[in-house]
């Protein structure tokens, strides 16, 4: 039986042939799969795991911590840890913290905004969604629509 690539369809296409690549690196299984995809990929110097310990789970966030760290040194890596304690900020577990959507109006009148792009994605699916109820129509394929808030 032929192995199935790790992941498939993933490529680095358009990333520059040199520097460093900062990976977002909790220790759990995608991170690790990605860690473990770019490592087939690209020289392990090239590769930075970034790992945050945000403090709030107390010795599970230190686990994954030392997880991290031991993952980095078994496998040959760099990793750039930050420990913060965010209940200092007023950052509880489950609080949302947003980014600046960095919204645009170009000259034509069009809005690009990373959250209006996404509200108007949702809106979209919502409506082709209606419309094949509405018609009667069942996808080929099962389907789970999930929106997080």
């Amino acid at each position: 039986m032929p192995e199935r690539p790790l992941l498939p369809g993933a490529s680095l296409e358009g990333l520059p042939e040199s520097g460093r690549l900062v990976v977002g690196y909790s220790g759990g299984a995608d991170s690790t799969a990605l860690a473990h995809w770019l490592m087939g990929q690209v020289p392990r110097e090239r590769i930075l795991l970034a790992h945050v310990n945000h403090m709030l789970r107390g010795a599970e966030a230190d686990r994954d911590q030392a997880f991290a760290q031991a993952f980095a040194k078994s496998q040959g890596l760099a990793i750039q840890v930050l420990r913060e304690d965010v209940a200092k900020l007023g950052i509880e577990a489950g609080d949302y913290v947003c980014y600046d959507p960095k919204t645009q109006v170009t000259q034509s009148g069009f809005i690009k905004s990373r959250f209006l792009d996404d509200k108007v994605s949702a809106a979209c699916i919502l409506a082709a969604l209606k419309l094949m109820k509405d018609k009667g129509q069942k996808p080929r394929y099962d389907v789970e629509a999930t929106f997080t808030v």
